[in-house]
């Protein structure tokens, strides 16, 4: 899916290759980064009633571009389900993620924010609870390319005021 200026977005169909798996054996599938390379792989489940083995694809393409993953937290530690995570970028704007519950049928999503920058530089954060608080910071370059944790801000000075975004 692409943007186009003033437009509905362009929707293009991929070739997804094996991962059609034309069988149709999937019960679930997730998307997760496993081997913390900024790229997802699509793991495959099969079978409800039985052990079946996993189907894990991995991505061969775009091995330089940048990425970045959010991990917002509460108060506890815990992952921030229900936070908003918006990343500003130079070119392309504000990218927005919800830290949901769940998303499937014998399966569910990992509680990260996962960002895909391409040739793009990331350079804010925000992150919303569900409570209402927010934090708003710039990115660091050290930062692209990595796993970035937001702690729950424990008090009303560790809140950010919001930022001129660029």
């Amino acid at each position: 899916v692409s943007r186009r200026e003033h437009g509905d977005p362009q929707i293009e169909e991929l070739n997804i290759g094996e991962a059609a798996e034309p069988d149709g054996r999937g019960t679930g599938a997730i998307a997760t980064d496993f081997d913390g390379d900024g790229r997802l792989e699509l793991v495959v489940s099969h079978g409800e009633s039985a052990a079946q083995p996993l189907s894990v694809y991995k991505v061969n393409q775009g091995p330089t571009n940048s990425w970045l993953r959010v991990i917002p937290r509460t108060k506890f530690g815990a992952f921030a389900r229900g936070a908003k995570v918006v990343v500003y970028t130079k070119k392309s704007g504000p990218h927005t993620r919800i830290i949901d519950g769940g998303s499937g049928y014998l399966c569910e999503m990992e509680p990260v924010a996962h960002f895909g920058l391409g040739r793009d530089v990331a350079t804010n954060v925000e992150v919303y609870w569900p409570d209402g608080r927010s934090v708003a910071r710039p990115l660091e370059p050290s930062e692209i390319n990595s796993v970035l944790e937001i702690p729950y801000p424990k008090d009303e000075e560790e809140v950010t005021p919001t930022v001129e975004i660029e």
